[in-house]
């Protein structure tokens, strides 16, 4: 049997095992400490139309590399890879909780509006802003959007997009916390809706699953 082949094939060519007329790598291109390149191809020229007609690649040394679908899969994901890579991606910049004040109004609009220019002329695309629900919802459905509101006109004029992450849990109110907004107090003051501990302590951070079909002031969780 020949050896391979060339710098870059390393270890000796054996027939197929399931086909007298099909060669192939016994250490291929992965490599094989017992396989050594050799300085000149050794391939007869018998060799390498049976290596041809069986789908391996042949080198302009007429070498061995690989076989032909495995080599097409690696250019095609070689390809998708640079695509992936030249593609660009968006970055956005997290807000500090607190941006938007308990009373639902901006927590310092002049300061705001200097940090967002910030991010702009840094080439950042955008910024992101949990909504809290103990701001939003005061009351029973009734809504108060209005820092929010102020913020994306903000955005909009400077040119930067926003992402709204809808926050339905408590936000700080625990030693050290320098944020503290709660959940709304319509929800808080129910019963029988929090995660318990074994010795019976309520969790009010987060309505539990399990009430998900609770009512609570005339709808569930899910609505």
């Amino acid at each position: 049997h020949c050896r391979a082949l060339s710098g870059h094939c390393w270890g000796p060519i054996a027939p197929n095992p399931r086909s007298t007329q099909e060669p192939f790598l016994v250490a291929d291109v992965l490599g094989d400490p017992r396989g050594t390149p050799s300085a000149a191809c050794e391939t007869c020229a018998w060799h390498r139309a049976a290596l041809a007609s069986s789908g391996h690649l042949l080198d302009v040394a007429g070498c061995v590399t690989l076989p032909r679908m495995v080599a097409r899969t690696l250019a095609l994901g070689l390809l998708g890879c640079l695509c992936f890579v030249a593609q660009s991606t968006d970055v956005f910049v997290m807000l500090a909780l607190d941006t938007v004040t308990n009373s639902g109004d901006l927590t310092d609009a002049s300061g705001l509006k200097t940090q967002l220019q910030q991010l702009k002329s840094g080439n950042v695309d955008g910024i992101m802003v949990d909504v809290w629900w103990g701001v939003t919802e005061p009351t029973p459905k009734s809504y108060k959007f209005d820092g929010y509101k102020q913020l994306l006109e903000m955005c909009k004029d400077i040119g930067l997009k926003m992402q709204l992450v809808t926050s339905f849990h408590m936000c700080g109110g625990n030693v050290g916390d320098a944020c503290d907004i709660p959940l709304p107090e319509f929800v808080s003051t129910q019963a029988d809706i929090w995660y318990k501990d074994q010795a019976g302590h309520e969790d009010k951070e987060y309505i539990s699953l399990f009430a998900d079909n609770v009512s609570i002031e005339g709808r569930t969780p899910l609505q």
